[in-house]
């Protein structure tokens, strides 16, 4: 197995209206791994809340981020994507949506 690292820079949309068709722009951008309250996306939010974590940039709603790579061969073989700290996530892959292999929903984030 051969493994394709893709983090650094990715454009970046936050979508607060929830639209469930890819974006026509990524105005944004974000080093990943990180979180768009780090990486200064989204709202600057002046709460701050006594024994609580305050992000400095609060921001809900759907996070979209796009980002070209080429891997030659890849067709050849299984491939799995491993992503951290997500909430519900779908992949799009050329512009389609790809399915998990599996029929049960992978949309919780558990601890």
């Amino acid at each position: 197995m051969f493994k394709v690292d893709l983090s650094g820079r990715w454009e970046a949309f936050l979508d607060g209206d929830k639209h469930a068709a890819l974006p026509c722009s990524y105005p944004d951008s974000i080093i990943l791994p990180n979180t768009t309250s780090a990486a200064g996306l989204g709202p600057a939010n002046p709460a701050r809340e006594t024994y609580f974590l305050t992000d400095a940039h609060k921001f809900e709603g759907f996070a979209w981020f796009r980002r070209t790579f080429d891997v030659k061969g890849w067709q050849e073989h299984q491939v799995m994507l491993t992503l951290e700290r997500t909430r519900k996530t779908s992949v799009w892959l050329d512009g389609q949506e790809v399915s998990p292999v599996s029929s049960a929903d992978h949309d919780s984030l558990c601890t």
